[in-house]
């Protein structure tokens, strides 16, 4: 949960640098940044599906292989074009996989105080990712590279997935067998993507401040 909701800050303190680094410029930049929120946020509903579907422990570690991959080629990414494809686009569909997943395996793997202790742990990792990541952002561009920062998340993964065969699968608690409903996911990826469209529009991540699309 951690390396999903830092994905959302830990880049805005390095736009100028990843300027330079791709040349390209400040609206590219933070169109990269909103198109990962974006894609996880429309395509949520589906991946919760698809974990229906799959199994919620495959779903965790299908969403994690993908994520970490991308995030792999992400820190390698020799242009713009590369980045977006790798962490707005794939990572964000990595990622739709592996938080439905994580909320219900929390939920099928404790119970009582324990389950509200680890949805309590939940939160303050979510809280704390937010804060961190223009903090971790800020440091690794200043003092190494902004690529140290998916690279780690590389890492971050690799031992969540040697670590997941101690989860336990969330069972279904119906018999009927579940299926994909196309229409209703391209109609709820619509609904939660302009949602979140609109909110980039009027208060984009970088900066805080409204972009004119000249600039």
């Amino acid at each position: 949960m951690f390396v999903l909701v830092i994905d959302t800050t830990i880049m805005n303190v390095s736009i100028s640098t990843l300027i330079k680094d791709s040349d390209t410029n400040v609206a590219t930049v933070q169109a990269a940044i909103t198109l990962y929120s974006l894609v996880m946020a429309s395509l949520m509903i589906t991946g919760g599906k698809l974990g229906d579907i799959i199994g919620r422990k495959r779903a965790l570690r299908t969403g994690l292989i993908i994520y970490g991959t991308v995030s792999f080629l992400t820190a390698i990414s020799p242009t713009m074009a590369v980045l977006f494809i790798g962490w707005s686009i794939l990572e964000g569909l990595g990622a739709t996989l592996v938080m439905p997943a994580i909320q219900t395996l929390v939920t099928s793997n404790y119970s009582g105080k324990d389950r509200a202790l680890a949805y309590g742990i939940l939160g303050g990792i979510v809280a704390s990712a937010i804060a961190l990541g223009p903090i971790i952002g800020g440091w690794l561009t200043t003092e190494y590279t902004w690529r140290l920062a998916f690279g780690g998340e590389v890492v971050i993964v690799l031992i969540i997935l040697l670590l997941s065969r101690y989860i336990l699968d969330a069972p279904l608690e119906t018999e009927e067998k579940p299926r994909l409903d196309i229409v209703g996911s391209i109609i709820s990826a619509l609904g939660m993507g302009l949602i979140v469209l609109g909110y980039y529009w009027q208060e984009p991540m970088a900066g805080g401040r409204r972009v004119i699309p000249s600039q």
